[in-house]
């Protein structure tokens, strides 16, 4: 649209706020199409004797489609010419390179000071056999359609979202009366009690169900809303139509939304039970390490203890996905959770109070599925464990100094769908010679095989800039 604007500010003479208007009325074009199931575009003369004409379709010929708008000449498109500047409604048969004749309707843009500044017009293939009925019939539909955009509710602009054809069209009068119904509110008469006859029935009339139309006919606002009426539900688009200082007309748009409605709420059974099935296997695992810490509290062994506690680390680690899933509405959870709750659970289970020590996520809001979820917290489990156990544990049992303020960061980033992880402490740093690679730990061969087989990326691991020590994780988010 800003393409369009630049481009009449430099080949028309129009003004700023003409330009405006006509970049407005383009912008509710799509609407216009599919009510009237008809091509629809804003012309409007340009310098050098062309035209400039905004849509897409058959008229556009050769031009920039990509942008929405063509460059045409006077010579090739005379007729066209003259509607660029009509102040009154014109039909036209005009024909395409290819001699196809096509049905041409416009009307005019007229600015605020009553001059006309372009049309807007629709066009739709010509069929000889059509009776004058239908004709008629189109051109009702096309004036409405004109009417609507041209003097749109801004404060309400999702009341103009595209129709389709299995919708169900209703035009009233400014009294309320119908004066035109498509076929497929025809359908729909039976269940919202309309007369069969449908043109000429007034909203009013004691045997129509639309309640709601009928306050908002008289209130003279824009409403969707939607009502149910036995096992179908339609929901309703009411659009005023404002012409002369008056209320000229109301567009009435049925939807049956009742299959949209019916699967909506199956998809909420669904993820009701997902989230069941979450919240139990997460009870189901904190059971297990319940029953773990009793064992761990039992041995004798400080190694036994050391490994229970890391098996009760993990399985709480993947607990905590199950829990933040069975939460939240989507099955999609943010990375900097899952580093937050764990930091606070390693910290409260490991750290002595000795230590003065904390954990917080610096970055992006990235949000991971419930699959790398899982896998991913499983590595921060393993990252700040370790940086726990060995960049501050271990040497404060050894009776070594570490940093009054000791702390382990995680900065996460996202990029072209690629996750880079970094966790850094301020700890002892990695011991001389130290391999990651090689290193036959269980924590480090859990997170290699996480990043490499389940993950799919890569790891390094780094001297930290102040001293500790930094690993680095990219994985892709897709």
């Amino acid at each position: 649209m800003e393409q369009y604007k630049e481009y009449c500010r430099l080949h028309t003479d129009k003004t700023e706020a003409q330009i405006s208007l006509l970049a407005l009325t383009a912008g509710y074009l799509t609407f216009a199409a599919s009510l009237t199931h008809q091509e629809a575009y804003v012309l409007t003369n340009a310098d050098d004797d062309r035209l400039i004409l905004y849509g897409q379709g058959r008229l556009l010929g050769d031009g920039d489609v990509s942008k929405g708008f063509s460059i045409l000449s006077k010579d090739e498109n005379d007729r066209l010419y003259e509607m660029a500047d009509t102040s009154s409604p014109v039909r036209n048969l005009v024909s395409d390179k290819k001699s196809s004749l096509y049905d041409l309707e416009g009307y005019p843009i007229i600015d605020n000071g009553g001059k006309s500044i372009g049309s807007i017009i629709f066009l739709q293939r010509h069929e000889s056999d059509v009776t004058s009925e239908e004709i008629e019939r189109r051109h009702l539909l096309n004036e409405s359609a004109y009417m609507a955009i041209m003097v749109p509710l801004l404060e309400q602009p999702d009341l103009y979202t595209p129709v389709s054809y299995q919708d169900g069209i209703i035009i009233f009068s400014g009294e309320g009366t119908i004066i035109y119904a498509n076929d497929a509110a025809a359908q729909m008469v039976d269940v919202l009690g309309f007369d069969k006859r449908l043109v000429g029935t007034s909203v009013f009339g004691g045997a129509l169900k639309l309640s709601l139309v009928k306050r908002s006919i008289l209130a003279h606002r824009g409403v969707r809303f939607e009502e149910t009426y036995g096992d179908i539900t339609i929901e309703q688009t009411l659009i005023p139509i404002t012409g002369r200082g008056r209320h000229q007309r109301h567009i009435l748009v049925l939807k049956d939304t009742t299959v949209l409605r019916r699967t909506e709420q199956a998809l909420l059974v669904k993820n009701s039970v997902i989230k069941e099935i979450h919240h139990r296997v997460k009870n189901n695992l904190q059971i297990i390490a319940g029953l773990l810490r009793m064992d761990a509290r039992r041995s004798e062994s400080d190694e036994v203890k050391r490994s229970l506690q890391e098996a009760v680390s993990r399985i709480e680690s993947m607990a905590l996905v199950h829990e933040v899933v069975s939460r939240y509405e989507e099955d999609y959870i943010e990375l900097r959770t899952i580093c937050e709750e764990l930091g606070r659970l390693l910290i409260q289970s490991m750290v002595p109070r000795d230590i003065n020590v904390h954990c917080d996520y610096r970055g992006q809001r990235i949000l991971l599925d419930s699959r790398r979820a899982g896998y991913v917290s499983l590595l921060i489990n393993e990252l700040i464990a370790n940086s726990l156990e060995h960049g501050f544990i271990e040497p404060f049992v050894q009776g070594k100094t570490i940093q009054e303020h000791s702390y382990v960061h995680i900065q996460g980033s996202e990029e072209d769908g690629r996750v880079r992880l970094r966790v850094t402490d301020n700890g002892i740093g990695f011991p001389a010679n130290f391999d990651g690679k090689r290193s036959r730990r269980l924590g480090l061969r859990i997170i290699h095989s996480l990043v490499e087989n389940e993950l799919h990326g890569e790891i390094t691991f780094e001297s930290g800039t102040s001293g500790g020590a930094s690993v680095c994780i990219t994985f892709t988010n897709l």
